[in-house]
């Protein structure tokens, strides 16, 4: 992973020098497996840390990325 990004809850632009807040939902599995989110939001589910991309039609959205347990 390239020096430039760090995230700390915002991304960095460093072409651009510029600093960009990024806001995800968060909510527990069961809430997100009914939710229905806009085409390409991100969701992050806090009780088994995972976060799932939605399509704007698809009810909890892709699981795309779980911490694992260490």
């Amino acid at each position: 992973m390239s020096d430039d990004f760090v995230f700390d809850g915002h991304i960095v632009f460093p072409p651009l020098g510029t600093d960009k807040k990024l806001g995800l939902k968060r909510g527990l599995a069961a809430e997100n497996a009914t939710y229905v989110g806009r085409d390409k939001e991100v969701t992050f589910t806090k009780d088994d840390m995972a976060l799932h991309v939605h399509d704007g039609k698809t009810p909890g959205g892709r699981l795309h990325f779980r911490l694992s347990e260490t």
